[in-house]
C-alpha cells in the first residue's frame, strides 16, 4: 500500500517505551485492526514532537495552525532563558510575582512548595488565562513550575503568543526543588 506517514501516538509511544525494533515488532499480533494495511517502511522518531514538527510541518498542528512554520517553534536556548534554578526561582517569589503550580493533582502529594504564595492552575483551564491576564496588567512576573521541568515547554507557547513580558520556569519542577 505504500508508506505509512503516522501512526497513532500511542503505538509510538509502545515502540519506543519497550525500545523494540520495527522490523522484528508483531505488528499484526498486537494490533489486528492494522493488520490489513501493508507496511513497505516503518520510520519512528523518538526525539521528541518539536523534531518531528521541524522535520514533518505539513503533517503538525501548532497552536491550531497546519502546516508549522518551523520558524516558530521554541528553540531549547529561548526556553534556557526562561529557566531558573530552584533556588533562584524561590528568590523571585515576591509581592512583584505570581507563582502557579501547573501540576496535576496526582503529581502533588499535598506539597505546597510555596504555601500561601502559589496557585494551583490546570494546563486547560480558564483560570489560566486569568492569571496571564492579571501578570500583564499588574506589571508582574509569572512564576511557573510542573512536577519535573517538562510540562512548561508547551507552556512557553501559550505564553510567547500572549506576549507575556516576564516569566519563569523551574529548572527540574518541584522535584529539583524538593531535593534542593
Amino acid at each position: 500500500m505504500g508508506t505509512l506517514h503516522s501512526i497513532s501516538l500511542f503505538t509510538v509511544l509502545l515502540l519506543v517505551a519497550t525500545s523494540l525494533h520495527a522490523s522484528n515488532f508483531p505488528l499484526r499480533e498486537m494490533f489486528p485492526k492494522v493488520a490489513p494495511i501493508e507496511l513497505e517502511t516503518l520510520h519512528i522518531k523518538d526525539a521528541g514532537i518539536f523534531d518531528w514538527a521541524r522535520s514533518y510541518p505539513d503533517d503538525a498542528v501548532l497552536l491550531g495552525q497546519s502546516p508549522v512554520d518551523p520558524a516558530r517553534l521554541i528553540s531549547r536556548e529561548k526556553l534556557a532563558q526562561h529557566m531558573l534554578e530552584p533556588e533562584a526561582f524561590a528568590q523571585r517569589v515576591s509581592n512583584n510575582s505570581i507563582v502557579l503550580d501547573i501540576r496535576d493533582n496526582s503529581q502533588k502529594d499535598a506539597i505546597n512548595l510555596f504555601p500561601m504564595q502559589q496557585r494551583s492552575v490546570a494546563l486547560d483551564n480558564n483560570r489560566l488565562a486569568a492569571f496571564v491576564r492579571q501578570a500583564k496588567q499588574e506589571d508582574k512576573t509569572l512564576l511557573i513550575y510542573d512536577a519535573v521541568g517538562r510540562q512548561v515547554a508547551w507552556l512557553q507557547y501559550y505564553l510567547e503568543a500572549e506576549q507575556v513580558p516576564s516569566y519563569f520556569f523551574m529548572r527540574g519542577g518541584a522535584e529539583a526543588f524538593i531535593k534542593f
